[in-house]
C-alpha cells in the first residue's frame, strides 16, 4: 500500500505543480490586461474632460455679443 501511494504521489505532484504554475501565469496576465484596460480608461476620461471643457468654452464664446 505504501509503495503504491508513493508512486501516485510521484506521478501527481509534477502535474499539480504544472497546473499551479499555469494558474499563476494566467492570474498575472489577467492583472496585466486589467492594468492596460484601466490605463485606456484613464486616457478616455482625460479626453472626455477636455471635450467638456472645450464645449463650455465654445458656448461661452458663442454666447458673447460681437
Amino acid at each position: 500500500m505504501h509503495s503504491s501511494m508513493n508512486k501516485i504521489l510521484k506521478n501527481t505532484i509534477p502535474l499539480f505543480s504544472l497546473v499551479f504554475f499555469i494558474w499563476l501565469a494566467i492570474n498575472r496576465t489577467d492583472g496585466f490586461k486589467s492594468n492596460l484596460i484601466t490605463r485606456f480608461d484613464k486616457v478616455d476620461d482625460t479626453y472626455k474632460i477636455d471635450v467638456e471643457k472645450n464645449l463650455a468654452e465654445t458656448k461661452e464664446i458663442l454666447s458673447q455679443d460681437f
